[in-house]
Parts: C-alpha cells; sequence; structure tokens
C-alpha cells in the first residue's frame, strides 16, 4: 500500500460525525466501525488473505503459505496528509465484534501506507507439518517522507465505543510522517478434532515487523487531539482504550502473530507448536523525522480486559516506531520467540514532541491483565515506542535503545511528558500493571513487554536477554517529566507501580518480563557514544491523594531520571538491594536530572519488597532492577562519567510499606565509578506524617549516595520500621 518513486499527491480533510442515536455495527475479523483517512503518497485499506489446509488418511501432510506486505510509498517525494476530525456526538455508539477490529480509525500519513489486512492460515491433519512466514513494514522505503496532518476525535457524554477482540481498539488516532499506519499481522489456528491416535504434529510460524521509515528522509507527524467525555470498553488480548499517535519517520501500529492450543480433543499424541516475532520499532538509516504535540483530555471512562490491553496509550515519537506486537500465543506445548527492538538503528534520529494529559470530571480506567498499565504517556527521540509479547513460554532478546554504532544519531530528545487536572482515577488488575506512566527517553526505547497472565505457571527457564539502554551515538536527551493533579490510584498485582515518572538520556526506558527467573542475561545501561542528560522529574500530587498497590516489588511512586542510558529492567523482589552493581560493556555518561516529589495523602503497598516512594537521580547509566543475580539500584557503568542531580522529597500524609524488606521512602543521588562525591546531588527529605517501613531489611527512609544531605522530621511527624531500623544511610561507594 504505497506508491513508487516519481512525485506522490496530497491528501484532502477528512470529517465524519455521527450524531444523536446514530449506532455502528461491525461483526467480523478486521471490521473496524469508522475508518477515516487522509494519505498522501499511495495507499489506503489492504483486504485480508485467508489460506486454509487439510491432509487425511496415514500419509504425512506438508502444508506451507507466505506472504509480504509493506505500507508506504517507495522512493519519491512522499505526499502530504490532510486534516482528520472524527466526533461522536449525543449518545451516537459504534461496537465491533472480530478481531483486529478497531471502534475508530482516524488517520493522517504522508509518504504513504494506511490500514493493512490481516493474514490468517488454518490446519488440521492426521499428523503432518503446517508452516507460515509473513513479513510487514509499516514506513517508507528511501525517498522523502510525506508529512502527517492534524488528527482530532472527540467522544461526547453519553457517546460510547465497545469491542469485544483481540487487539481491537477502542480509539486509535495517528499522525505520521514518513508513511505507516496500521497492520492487523496474522494468525495461526489449528482446529477441530484432528490427528489419528499416538501420532505428531507440527506447527510453526514466522512475523518479522518493521514500524518505521527505511534509509531516506523521514517525514514530521502533526498534532493529535482527542477530546473523551464518553464510554469506552474492550475485551480482548492486546485491545487498547485510546491509542494517540503522532510519529514523524514512518511506524504506527503493528499487528501481531497470533496462535491456538491444540484444539480440545484432539486426537494427537504430541502438537509441536513453535511461532516467532521479531518486531523492529524505530526507523532504519536516513534521517528520522519529527513527533508532534499529542494532547488527550479525559473526562470519561475506559475499561479494558485483556493482557496489554492499555487503557490510553499517547505516544509523540521522533525516528519512527509506535506500537508493535509480537505474539499472542497461548498453549502448553507452545514455545514463542520473541525478538524486539525498540529504537532507531543508524541515521539522525528524531525529536519526540509534547504529550500531555488531563484528567477532568468524574474520570475513571479500569483494565484487567498482564501489562495492561492504566495510562502511559510518552515522548521518544530517536525511534521506539511500545513492544509487547504475551506468549506463555517465550524466549528470545529485548533491546531498548537506539543502536546507532560509531557517532551517528544526532539529536534525537524526548520532549516534556505533563500530567494535570483534577484527579487521575486509575485501578489495574495484573501483573505489571502500572496505574500511570509518564516517560521522555531521548536516544531511543520506550516500554518493552514480555510476558501474559500464565508467567507464574510456565515460565520456568532462563531464556531471556535483555538490555536497557542505548548504543552508540551522540548526546540524545530526555525531557522534563510533570505530574501535577489529584492521584487515585489502585494496584492488584506483582511488579504494578502505582505511578511511573521517568526521563532517560541516552537511551533506555523500561523492560519488563515477569519474575527474574526468565532472565538469562541483562544489561541495564549505555553501551558507549556521549550518552545524554535526563531531565528533571516533578510529582506535585494534590491534597488527599491515594495511592494502593498490592504485590510484590509493586512501588506506590517512582521518579527517575537516568543520563547515559537504563531505566528500569528485570525483577528486584529477588533479594537485598544492591548499590553497586555492574555489568560488562556498560559505559555511559550524561547526568541525570532533577528529582522533585510533593505527596499530600496516603500510600499503602503490601507487597514484599514494595516502596512507598522511590527518589532516583543516576548519572553515567543505569536505573533500577534485578534479575537471577539479585537487585540493584544506581549506576551501573564500568567507564564514563556523569553525575547524579537532587533528589528532593516532601512528605505529608501517611506512607505505609509494610511487606518484607519494604521501605518507606527510597532516595538516591549517584554517579557513574569515577565520579567524586562533590559532584552528587543533594538528597533532601522532609517528613511531616507518618513514614512506616516493613521486616527484614526494612526501612522507613532509606538514603542512598549524595553530598550534604539532609532529613528533617517534623515536630508531630514519625519514621519508623517493623524492623527496627527507622533510617538507612549508605554512602556512595
Amino acid at each position: 500500500a504505497g506508491g513508487d518513486g516519481g512525485a506522490a499527491g496530497k491528501g484532502g480533510d477528512v470529517d465524519v460525525g455521527l450524531d444523536g442515536t446514530t449506532g455502528v455495527v461491525t461483526a467480523g475479523d478486521g471490521s473496524h466501525g469508522i475508518l477515516a483517512q487522509s494519505i498522501g503518497g499511495g495507499g489506503g485499506a489492504g483486504g485480508n488473505s485467508w489460506t486454509y489446509a487439510m491432509t487425511s488418511g496415514l500419509g504425512a501432510g506438508v502444508f506451507s503459505a507466505s506472504f509480504a506486505e509493506t505500507l508506504g510509498s517507495t522512493g519519491g517525494a512522499g505526499g502530504n496528509g490532510d486534516t482528520v476530525t472524527v466526533a461522536l456526538n449525543g449518545t451516537a455508539s459504534v461496537v465491533t465484534s472480530g478481531n483486529n477490529a478497531d471502534g475508530i480509525v482516524a488517520q493522517s500519513i504522508g509518504g504513504g501506507g494506511g490500514n493493512a489486512g490481516r493474514a490468517s492460515t488454518g490446519a488440521s491433519a492426521s499428523f503432518g507439518f503446517s508452516g507460515f512466514t509473513g513479513k510487514k513494514q509499516l514506513g517508507g522505503d528511501g525517498g522523502a517522507g510525506g508529512d502527517g496532518d492534524y488528527v482530532t476525535v472527540t467522544l461526547a457524554n453519553g457517546a460510547g465505543v465497545a469491542t469485544s477482540g483481540d487487539n481491537s481498539h477502542g480509539i486509535v488516532a495517528q499522525s505520521i510522517g514518513g508513511g505507516g499506519g496500521t497492520s492487523q499481522g496474522s494468525a495461526f489456528g489449528i482446529s477441530g478434532k484432528v490427528g489419528v491416535t499416538g501420532t505428531p504434529m507440527t506447527v510453526t510460524g514466522s512475523l518479522s515487523m518493521t514500524l518505521g521509515l527505511q534509509g531516506g528522509v523521514g517525514g514530521d507527524g502533526s498534532d493529535v487531539t482527542i477530546s473523551d467525555y464518553g464510554t469506552i470498553t474492550t475485551t480482548g488480548t492486546g485491545s487498547i482504550g485510546i491509542a494517540a499517535q503522532s510519529i514523524g519517520g514512518g511506524g504506527g501500529i503493528g499487528g501481531s502473530v497470533a496462535g491456538n492450543d491444540v484444539a480440545a480433543g484432539s486426537y494427537l499424541s504430541l502438537l509441536y507448536q513453535t511461532y516467532q516475532g521479531n518486531v523492529g520499532i524505530g526507523g532504519t538509516g536516513g534521517t528520522g523525522g519529527v513527533g508532534k504535540a499529542v494532547d488527550v483530555t479525559f473526562g470519561g471512562s475506559i475499561g479494558t480486559q485483556g493482557d496489554h490491553a492499555i487503557g490510553i496509550m499517547a505516544q509523540s515519537i521522533g525516528g519512527g516506531g509506535g506500537l508493535g506486537g509480537a505474539a499472542t500465543i497461548p498453549g502448553g506445548r507452545v514455545t514463542g520467540e520473541a525478538n524486539l527492538l525498540l529504537g532507531g538503528t543508524g541515521g539522525g534520529g528524531g525529536d519526540g514532541g509534547k504529550v500531555t494529559a488531563t484528567f477532568e470530571n468524574a474520570n475513571a480506567i479500569v483494565t484487567t491483565g498482564v501489562m495492561a498499565h492504566g495510562a502511559l504517556l510518552q515522548s521518544i527521540g530517536g525511534g521506539g515506542g511500545v513492544g509487547g509479547d504475551a506468549t506463555d513460554n517465550p524466549f528470545g532478546a529485548m533491546v531498548l535503545g537506539a543502536n546507532f554504532g560509531g557517532d551517528g544519531g544526532e539529536g534525537s530528545d524526548g520532549d516534556t511528558v505533563t500530567v494535570k487536572g483534577g484527579t487521575a482515577n486509575i485501578a489495574t488488575y495484573g501483573n505489571d500493571a502500572m496505574g500511570l506512566v509518564a516517560q521522555s527517553v531521548g536516544g531511543g526505547g520506550g516500554l518493552g513487554a514480555i510476558g501474559s497472565g500464565q508467567d507464574s505457571y510456565r515460565l520456568r527457564d532462563a531464556t531471556l536477554q535483555i538490555q536497557v539502554g542505548g548504543n552508540g551515538g551522540r548526546s540524545a536527551h530526555g525531557g522534563d517529566v510533570n505530574i501535577q493533579s489529584g492521584l487515585n490510584i489502585t494496584t492488584n498485582g506483582s511488579r504494578a507501580f502505582g505511578v511511573l515518572a521517568q526521563s532517560v538520556g541516552g537511551g533506555g526506558g523500561m523492560g519488563a518480563v515477569g519474575a527474574s527467573d526468565v532472565i538469562l542475561s541483562l544489561g541495564v545501561g549505555g553501551r558507549g557514544g556521549s550518552g545524554g542528560d535526563g531531565g528533571d522529574v516533578t510529582v506535585i500530587a494534590g491534597n488527599g491523594s491515594s495511592i494502593e498497590t498490592h504485590g510484590s516489588g509493586a512501588h506506590g511512586l517512582f521518579a527517575q531520571s537516568v543520563g547515559g542510558g537504563g531505566g528500569i529492567a528485570g525483577d528486584a523482589t529477588t533479594s537485598t538491594l544492591s548499590l553497586d552493581r555492574k555489568f560488562d560493556s556498560i559505559e555511559g555518561s550524561g547526568d541525570g536530572g532533577d528529582i522533585g516529589v510533593e505527596f499530600d495523602g496516603t500510600i499503602d503497598v503490601s507487597g514484599v519488597d514494595a516502596y512507598g516512594i522511590v527518589a532516583q537521580s543516576i548519572g553515567g547509566g543505569g536505573g533500577f532492577g534485578g534479575d537471577s543475580s539479585g537487585a540493584f539500584a544506581g549506576s551501573t557503568s564500568l567507564f564514563g562519567d556523569g553525575h547524579g542531580g537532587d533528589v528532593n522529597v516532601v512528605q505529608s500524609g501517611e506512607i505505609n510499606a509494610i511487606g518484607s524488606n519494604g521501605v518507606g521512602i527510597f532516595a538516591q543521588s549517584q554517579g557513574a565509578s569515577n565520579t567524586s562525591a562533590s559532584d552528587l546531588g543533594t538528597i533532601s527529605i522532609e517528613v511531616g506524617g507518618t513514614v512506616g517501613g516493613g521486616t527484614n531489611q526494612g526501612a522507613g527512609v532509606f538514603v542512598s549516595g549524595g553530598r550534604d544531605n539532609v532529613l528533617l522530621v517534623d515536630s508531630g511527624a514519625m519514621v519508623s520500621a517493623y524492623s527496627g531500623t527507622a533510617v538507612r544511610f549508605v554512602g556512595d561507594r
């Protein structure tokens, strides 16, 4: 989908409105409710492909299929998209009931692309082999990518969108320069009572997916605005409530590889299913485009049910990327290989734009599922976004951060991420499902997630390789992150933070993989290059705010700034926290920004190794995480330089971290290994209420590093811990 060479044409304005009690209902895979597109450079909507094969008798059956698909123009000069507006007024509604069937898709795309179809294959056999191979590219190839234009979607109070299939989002609003759009992925199926008693069958599937411009000059995304005062519900794996994207350099939403378990009542003695998903999110070579402003005003309700089904996802990404799904494959005899790369490769990167979320009225977000975050806000320079895999038995590799090699990769900064307004009301139910995530990353990366609701039963072997932090490239800085609103957030699940406010320079973000025993190797921090600085992170929670988490390692409020690449990775619930963990080949440079937290209200965290507030500024690369070797916090570089920033925490109300090893407030300022103490930031903590820690290694207040630090306990306030250690201090290395 998309023209080849020549001078591409320009898309026109698109305006869609539903009024009164108008309703749109669709039934069927890939059947969107509303598809509104303005595309320059060719493209549109691609159809579905479907294949099925059956063998019987005693002879072996062999079936194979393959397809290749590209959304985006090739060579030439990519045309521009124009403005797209969609509004649901009154009590208008959209309902879809198939897989990959979004409620509303609003797209302005320059450089070709649109909405790709879905490829499906099914097989039944006595015994034999079924194989399927696919290749998808969302984003132009060479040439000059066109620009996207303004996209606006509005849901009035009383309007509604409902979807009930996998990867079926409520609202998708995209402005993309450089080609791309949405892709519905591919599906593999084994159905019916198949096989002869005692015989085996083998099924394999592979999908390679790239989101981002390949070479050439990336076009820019434009502003995306969503106002939602209505109701959105989704029930399906990977089905996001709202996905708002401004992407420069190509990309969008890539579909996933989906397969099913052996059919109930099968006669087969063995069914070997192996699926592979290779997902690259971010441009390759060339010059990355720029993401523009994304603004979401939310005063309605969103409910999602399914793993990786995020409530609100708002992204501004420069250098290509978006949302890439790798695999959604359940089953005890199923093996899935997920290789996720979040971040551009080579080229000049591109800056992310400003991302703003405003919470109004009696809003509510409720999600149920593993890694189904309530609200995820990202500004990313250098390519990346969100990559996910929901396979029960995964193996493979996950890399967060641009890979420029040598010195390439100019610029590629993240911009400011802001949360404001009244009170954000969010509840999540599932492991690694965070309430509110506000993230600005320079140098590529974002949020990578591997795992499903069956993790605790099926993830037994150390099979995943994780790297969080960029490789090479020149300075790429994280932007400031500001949260200034009331917070009413509850999470239920291991590692399900209440709030994560994060700025990372030099590439990285967060890599979530469930329990630590699945991690074969882990690296947190940049690998060479001149890195970049983290921005300032500020969280001011209004009077009467409340954060409540239930689960091991489920911290209440996590505020982090990292220079030199890194962030958060793995599982930090494994052992006593190490403050001097080094990783081979980690060589970061760049300063952490200042951290400011003011919290007036109640934080209750009841799980093992759960902290009430974490305030961390790291220079030289590093962060927070853990693997089978233990948990760690701090700079992880063997070489390089970089300074930690100032950390300031002002607390009033109550913090209760009552679990084993629970810490009420953890504050850290640390630099690279060769940084002198005089270059560290100052840690200042004021306790105006009560702060309580847990048993064993727990503490009320835990301070690491810094210089000229101050702990002030106001008159009538109290710091305590069930362990007997109210305050713990560990100086810099």
